[in-house]
């Protein structure tokens, strides 16, 4: 049986569906199979590999990063979930690190004003990012290590896909995790990039009762903490005797509590 070959579609430059060939605004697009060879964990990770993408990490102390097109500050690019805003100019400096690649099909970007279909916050363009549905019965888990100097640095993750036999109903579970060390490179008691540790899960259900209809149900759940510049234990900003005057260790990882 031949194999037949279908030409990706886009919808973030005119809110419809058309071919990427087709499509009368330049767009940017970010497979699934590309955020996967690039072992991609967050939405700030897949952006990199796009060009005229920058995401530029602004804060030695929390280590938030924003995404800038055009060169413009990261609020202004406007952020979408399948069309929607999904974070606010001032929470997308974290939420950019707080998206999981779990269940991203594609990520589409858009450079250039997009004011007059996603509002003011689209000025420099737009980064729109397009949900997996359920497609087959199938699942993983998969675990990274790295270092870069500091202490270490654990990723993993793991994703369950289900669906019934006719394919009108679908289900995905996914959970990620990581952990990342603090790090000071040039040992000046300020470190460069701050411990994080972060955790995200979630399910999504899409059911599909018609050819015309689509019924889809998110549950997600994302809980971080994260510590850096002077100090990566609680005792910073407390002035003079009470922690400031002591050398922080930031050779690796400390402990939130300790």
């Amino acid at each position: 049986m031949p194999r037949t070959c279908l030409k990706p579609l886009v919808v973030t430059g005119t809110r419809s569906e058309r071919k990427l060939s087709e499509a009368p605004v330049r767009t940017e697009v970010v497979n699934k199979k590309q955020i996967e060879q690039t072992e991609s964990y967050t939405l700030a990770d897949a952006l990199e590999w796009i060009t005229g993408v920058r995401v530029e990490n602004d804060c030695q102390n929390c280590n938030f990063q924003q995404v800038r097109l055009l060169g413009l500050q990261g609020n202004f690019t406007q952020i979408l979930n399948d069309g929607r805003p999904a974070l606010s100019s001032l929470a997308s400096v974290y939420g950019v690190e707080q998206i999981p690649s779990a269940l991203v099909d594609r990520i589409e970007v858009v450079k250039g004003g997009g004011s007059a279909l996603y509002g003011p916050g689209a000025i420099a363009g737009v980064v729109n990012i397009i949900p997996r549905d359920p497609r087959e019965n199938s699942g993983y888990v998969d675990y990274g290590w790295s270092t870069y100097g500091g202490g270490p640095n654990h990723q993993a993750g793991f994703g369950i896909e289900r669906v019934t036999q006719s394919g009108d109903l679908g289900v995905i579970a996914f959970g990620q995790w990581i952990d990342r060390s603090s790090y000071d490179h040039n040992n000046d008691g300020f470190s460069e990039v701050g411990y994080q540790e972060f955790w995200s899960g979630g399910i999504r259900s899409v059911w599909k009762p018609t050819d015309a209809t689509r019924l889809v149900m998110d549950f997600n759940t994302i809980q971080e903490e994260r510590r850096g510049g002077g100090s990566a234990g609680p005792t910073r900003h407390l002035g003079p005797g009470r922690g400031m005057d002591r050398q922080p260790d930031l050779s690796g990882r400390r402990p939130l509590g300790a």
